[in-house]
Order: structure tokens, then C-alpha cells, then sequence
């Protein structure tokens, strides 16, 4: 059997993404709710894409990567929160930030592509 996602590149990115997420959270010890927040949406972000690639439609498809995308806005929001605590420092959620943003830009981009591709 064929696991369609494992050959995605925004599958491998998405899961970069939850481990750097991950490492920056699990020293959180003032802030574990949202610490534990922040990994549940990294993980719904790997695992919506996975799902997602079962689908029978690329239209399902696409809406499977809505959610990760909302998931990732999730993180940031998480991470915004925790830099107005004083949990975590300016530098740090810059990072998340930047390689977030590259993660919404390629999994957009292939929502496009699938988009493209049901309306043919």
C-alpha cells in the first residue's frame, strides 16, 4: 500500500514545522496549557495533511489543508500570546514566524494545484 502523504514535501516541511515547534514549547513550565496547545495544532497540521491525502476528491483534499492551514495560524496566535506573557522572546517567535509563513505559502500553492486540477 501506497501512503500517498509521505511523498508530499509540504507533509515532510509540515512535520519539520511541529518539531521545531515542539523544542521551542517543552521547556514551557509557567505556560503548560499552551505549551500543550501549540503541539496539538503542530500535530493537527502533519496529520490533516495525511488525512487528507486518503481522500477520494481533490476537493476533500483541499479542505483537509484548510485545516492545517488554520492550525498553523493556530501556532502563531499561540506563540503571539506566549511572547505578550513573557514566556518566550522576540527572537524565537521571529523564527516560528518566518518558517510558518513558507509552510503557508507551500501548502496554499498546492491547494491551488488541486483546485486547478478539479476544474479541468
Amino acid at each position: 500500500m501506497a501512503l500517498r502523504f509521505k511523498n508530499l514535501e509540504i507533509y515532510q516541511k509540515a512535520k519539520d514545522f511541529a518539531k521545531m515547534c515542539r523544542e521551542k514549547v517543552k521547556m514551557w513550565n509557567k505556560e503548560k496549557g499552551l505549551a500543550n496547545q501549540i503541539i496539538r495544532a503542530s500535530n493537527s497540521v502533519v496529520l490533516n495533511i495525511a488525512e487528507g491525502s486518503a481522500c477520494e476528491s481533490n476537493a476533500e483534499f483541499t479542505r483537509f489543508l484548510t485545516m492545517s492551514l488554520r492550525s498553523v495560524y493556530e501556532i502563531l496566535a499561540g506563540f503571539d500570546l506566549a511572547e505578550s506573557l513573557g514566556v518566550v522572546k522576540n527572537g524565537s517567535v521571529r523564527q516560528i514566524e518566518q518558517k510558518a509563513e513558507v509552510l503557508i505559502k507551500q501548502i496554499q500553492s498546492f491547494k491551488n494545484v488541486l483546485k486547478n486540477k478539479n476544474e479541468k
